[in-house]
This record gives C-alpha cells, sequence and structure tokens, in this order.
C-alpha cells in the first residue's frame, strides 16, 4: 500500500499459452510505472510475421514469482522488442495474490479498502502517542510509544448498496538494532451487499478521489488497493479473506501530491462530522448530475496546464454545466417557446445553404436556454453575501468580465478585445470561478450555508484573493 517500487523475477505468459512461458522482471513504481521486461517474446516468429487481423496480442498476461504468489497484468501494451530476445510492457493494472485471472470479468471481490495522499491529514485521529521522562539527577532519558487503534467509522451509501468505512491499521517494524518504524494508515473502505468486480471498486474509489479533491482543496492522488475474496484457511490456526493488492498506474500528467499541515486543508473531517453521512449519500446521489462539472473543475486542480486561460475557461463551463444540470433554466416554457422557434425558424431565408440553415436551426434550438452569462451570475448569487462579497466588488461587472474574456477566447471576436482581461487578471478571475464552483457544489451536497462561508472564508489558499489583499 505504499509507494516504494518492487521488482519482482518471475515467470510470464499469456493465459491462452500456458505452455509458453518465459523469464522477466516486473518493475512496479507505483502509481508512475508498472513495467515488465522479459527475456524472449510471448508471442511466435509466426504470429509476428503474420499479418492476419486474429494475431493481435492478448491484452493480459499472467505470472508467478519466485515465490510462488500469482501476478494478473491488465491491459497491457507492448511497446518494444529487441529482435526475438527481449520485449518491454506497459501495464494499467497489476494484482498480486493467491490466485490469477483469466479476464477482468473473473476480477470479483467481497469488499476492498484504499488509501490516499492527505487522508491521514484530513481524518486529524492518530492512535501514535509518546511520553517521555529524563532523570534530572542522572539525566537519562525514558522514551515509550503507545497505539491505540481509532474507532471504525461506518455510512451506509444507498445509491451505490454499499458500506463505507474509515478503518485503520498500524504497522511497526524493527529497521535495524537502533531504528524502528511506525506508521498508522488510514483507508476508506467499501464493502458492498454483494461481491462486485474489480472495476466497480476502482470507479467508485475514483469518485471518491474526486470528492476528496475538493474537500481538501488540494490535488490527491490514490495511493494503494487491497481487493478481498472469499474466506479461506490462511494457516493452520487462522481464517480470512484471502487478499490481492491492486497497483494502477496513473496519467503522469498528475500532479504530485504534496504534504499539507490539516490548518492547511480546506476542510478536515471534524468540520464535516455531524452531517457527513448525509454528504456522502448526496453525494453518491447527485452525481450523475454533479459529473460533467466535478470532472472538470478537479482535472483542473490536479494538472498543470500551464496557462491561466485554460482554468478560466475550464471553471466557466464548469458552472455553467453546474448549473444547467441542478437548476435547468429556460427564459419561457418549452410549450411558450413551440410557436416562437417555429416562427423564427420558418422565417429564415429560402436561398440559404444546407449547412448555415442548419447550424442557425441548432442555435434557435437552445436559444430559450440561460446563457453563461446568467447561470454564472446565479450562482454567484447563491454565495454572495458574507462570502464573495469578500473577494469581488462588482458582481455585475466581474461576470460580464469573465463572460467576455471567455468568448474572446473561444470565438476570438475582435470587437471584445478592449473588454477582456489580460496577463494576472486572467489567474485572478479564474481561482475565483473555482471558489464559486466549490461553494456551490459544497451546498448541492448538503452542507449548511454558514458552514461553506466559514470554510472558504478561512482557507489559507484563497486569503490573497480577498478584497484587502489586492490592489
Amino acid at each position: 500500500m505504499d509507494e516504494d517500487s518492487l521488482s519482482i523475477k518471475g515467470h510470464w505468459w499469456y493465459p491462452d499459452k500456458p505452455e509458453n512461458k518465459i523469464s522477466g522482471i516486473l518493475t512496479i513504481d507505483s502509481p508512475d510505472s508498472i513495467e515488465l521486461k522479459t527475456i524472449g517474446t510471448l508471442i511466435s516468429w509466426e504470429t509476428l510475421l503474420s499479418q492476419s487481423s486474429d494475431s493481435k496480442e492478448a491484452d493480459v498476461i499472467l505470472g508467478d514469482d519466485l515465490n510462488g504468489k500469482c501476478i494478473t497484468l491488465f491491459k497491457v501494451l507492448r511497446t518494444n522488442m529487441v529482435g526475438h530476445s527481449e520485449s518491454t510492457y506497459i501495464c494499467q493494472i497489476a494484482i498480486i495474490g493467491r490466485n490469477h485471472f483469466l479476464s477482468e470479468k473473473d476480477a470479483v471481490f467481497t469488499e476492498a479498502k484504499a488509501n490516499f495522499s492527505l487522508l491521514e491529514e484530513w481524518l486529524c485521529k492518530s492512535g501514535i502517542s509518546s511520553k517521555h521522562d529524563r532523570n534530572v539527577e542522572n539525566g537519562t532519558l525514558k522514551f515509550g510509544i503507545e497505539y491505540e487503534e481509532p474507532d471504525n467509522l461506518e455510512y451506509y451509501v444507498k445509491e451505490i448498496t454499499a458500506k463505507l468505512s474509515l478503518s485503520y491499521s498500524f504497522n511497526c517494524r524493527e529497521i535495524e538494532k537502533n531504528h524502528w518504524f511506525f506508521k498508522q494508515i488510514s483507508s476508506f473502505k467499501l464493502s458492498p451487499d454483494y461481491s462486485k468486480g474489480l472495476q466497480w471498486f476502482l470507479k467508485n474509489f475514483e469518485d471518491l478521489r474526486r470528492l476528496f479533491t475538493i474537500l481538501i482543496g488540494f490535488p490527491i492522488v490514490l495511493e494503494g488497493v487491497i481487493c478481498y475474496g472469499k474466506e479461506i484457511e490462511l494457516d493452520p490456526h487462522t481464517r480470512g479473506k484471502e487478499d490481492f493488492y491492486i497497483y494502477i498506474r496513473r496519467n503522469k500528467s498528475f500532479l504530485k501530491a504534496e504534504k499539507k499541515h490539516p490548518s492547511k486543508l480546506l476542510t478536515t473531517f471534524p468540520d464535516l462530522k455531524d452531517f457527513f453521512d448525509n454528504l456522502i449519500n448526496n453525494w453518491f446521489g447527485k452525481y450523475e448530475d454533479l459529473n460533467p462539472s466535478v470532472i472538470l473543475c478537479v482535472a483542473t486542480m490536479s494538472v498543470n496546464l500551464g496557462y491561466a486561460e485554460f482554468s478560466l475557461l475550464n471553471y466557466a463551463q464548469s458552472l455553467e454545466s453546474l448549473h444547467r444540470r441542478m437548476f435547468g433554466g429556460k427564459y419561457v416554457s418549452a410549450e411558450e417557446f413551440k410557436p416562437i422557434r417555429k416562427a423564427i425558424t420558418e422565417s429564415l431565408p429560402d436561398e440559404l445553404n444546407d449547412d448555415l440553415r442548419q447550424s442557425l436551426s441548432t442555435r434557435i434550438r437552445y436559444g430559450n436556454e440561460f446563457s453563461q452569462k446568467t447561470r454564472i451570475a446565479a450562482l454567484l448569487d447563491e454565495v454572495w453575501e458574507d462570502c464573495l462579497e469578500n473577494f469581488i466588488v462588482d458582481k455585475e461587472g466581474f461576470v460580464k468580465r469573465v463572460v467576455d474574456t471567455r468568448n474572446y477566447l473561444i470565438h476570438f471576436d475582435p470587437s471584445l478585445s478592449p473588454k477582456v482581461a489580460s496577463g494576472t487578471e486572467i489567474f485572478y478571475l479564474g481561482e475565483k470561478l473555482k471558489i464559486i464552483l466549490i461553494a456551490n457544489i459544497f451546498i448541492q451536497l448538503g452542507m449548511p450555508r454558514e458552514k461553506v462561508v466559514s470554510l472558504i472564508n478561512s482557507f489559507s489558499e484563497f486569503n490573497y484573493l480577498k478584497l484587502r489583499n489586492l490592489s
């Protein structure tokens, strides 16, 4: 479950060719790389030379390490082959456990747990305590460490029919005679009512990662997953569930997670514990509606885009999507708009070419929906009092500046040039849009408005955007 590199020597084969085993080394530098280098290749010369459509390589590789552990590699892509003597494979998922899986649909588990960067800091709960006494007479020191596992917290998530647990484990070992290692690892555990496939667990852990990126205010990453199968005899005296360690290669464009003190986070669990059950159920219950907006928001927070213009465009689009999904928004009813749309469409000149007519008809079709300006203004109103009024002087002017800048960047209308932001102002506009977006997502999740206002105003990452700090 940690990020240390693993180097695994073993034998490897395709599921449909168990007789063709070759040697190789699997290197897991999770979450950045999962790479298999083999001596020889898993495919025959006949297949290599074949031009037929059925010569495609399998995307699953099985392996056994030298200690007898079973390894399954999913979503495999061969990237290099030196003659017929050496091959390199990049893998998306590696599973290490007691059994192989011939395909992803066979990878079914009863429960799974995952840990994320900054989860320990967000929970603000450690079972490790220390005490020391120094003898004033002879100066000797007595030092001790105690560990008491914190109580697990459990929530039932109706939307996914699963129990979500906040659980803890403790790792203690002697590195060398005068060097000990102590660590508490916090995890989210998902226990569905019925066994689920690997992708079900990975999807829901990704949904949780997105939620906690927004709650914490910083990009976080999935650091490790353990899935559990059926109950077995672990040794002659112990029964328990078989476990499988899951390693996932992530996109390298993701920002690295950085350590943060709990006081630097947007929220911590103590801030939310009184309504966390409601919040987590709202998250999964409204996820389909929130998802397009959340994806844009989290992606913008998690990837170094390089230009402030990208952030402004993404946050503006995310706000528009959020308002459309959660509030709808039409100027008149659909029935009232029908004759208006018909009259405008029929008034188009007959000599228009088909492409232009289709373009204008499409614009007319959506002409009854609120504009982006109207939607952003409505969401700003939701969090204006006691909150965004501390960051923005003129809300009407702010929204107009954002929309004009967005339209100029998208449509390149030269007439808008004198009205658009430039330089660092684009960055400030984008960051303020992010505040509006996060605050409105919090409200949609059922967070009390006074709590939203308090969290936004006290978040150190937003302080520099307050009016008193800007020239």
